[in-house]
């Protein structure tokens, strides 16, 4: 064919050819251009969750902060546990009723004297207080500058008796037949040791673990006499 022969639609047809030949072709089904991409919002349920998890790692912080801080302190009392001494109601505690070996009822109120008193809770199935006692004992008698007075903690008697006749055990000690002393003084476990002073104002307490030596105990006792 003849360009010259060329109708004017025929020529805007040709060039609108070429044009389209140079061009990209669109992504998508059927040759349509995509869709634009939206922003994701997040819904309700997202914002709730990640608001948990920010508290969760703020209270976990705060923890371990907190038990950090504790374990200065502690160090810093000497004994390594208060037992909640700043919780324990000692004006109820000195009324408890507890029993002697006699059978005959008593309270803590009845063994306050002119020093500060020791009292040391025990039981005769307590592995701990078993090798304990001894260094009580040994304290007792050794110049201490402190009265001492055993608790034997929901126990049977004759089991008690034979337990403080083995160990030596010469100081005073009675029972807590219903554990009502060893509650209020918050021992979760025994063996469990606290100082009072003379007038039943509880100075320190030792929970949860015994002495290991005689050195560590008088130490302990220094520390607050």
């Amino acid at each position: 064919m003849d360009p010259s022969d060329e109708t004017p639609d025929d020529a805007a047809a040709a060039e609108a050819g070429q044009a389209g030949a140079g061009a990209p072709t669109p992504a998508g089904a059927g040759g349509e251009p995509p869709a634009p991409r939206r922003r994701r919002r997040l819904d309700a349920r997202t914002l709730a969750i990640c608001v948990c998890v920010a508290l969760v790692a703020a209270i976990v912080a705060g923890l371990a902060a907190s038990a950090l801080t504790g374990s200065d302190d502690d160090a810093a009392n000497g004994d390594g546990d208060d037992g909640g001494i700043h919780l324990i109601d000692t004006k109820a505690l000195l009324a408890i009723e507890l029993t002697t070996v006699a059978g005959k009822p008593t309270t803590l109120a009845d063994h306050l004297g002119d020093r500060p008193i020791l009292v040391n809770l025990w039981a005769s199935n307590c592995t701990p207080c078993i090798k304990e006692l001894p260094l009580l004992e040994a304290a007792s008698k050794g110049g201490a500058a402190v009265d001492f007075l055993g608790v034997d903690v929901v126990d049977q008697l004759d089991k008690a008796k034979v337990m403080a006749s083995r160990a030596g055990v010469t100081y005073p000690w009675v029972q807590d037949p219903q554990g009502d002393f060893g509650n209020a003084v918050r021992a979760s476990t025994i063996p469990a040791t606290y100082l009072f002073d003379t007038d039943g104002t509880l100075l320190a307490s030792k929970v949860d673990t015994a002495f290991k030596s005689q050195a560590e105990l008088q130490k302990w006792i220094d520390a607050y006499t």
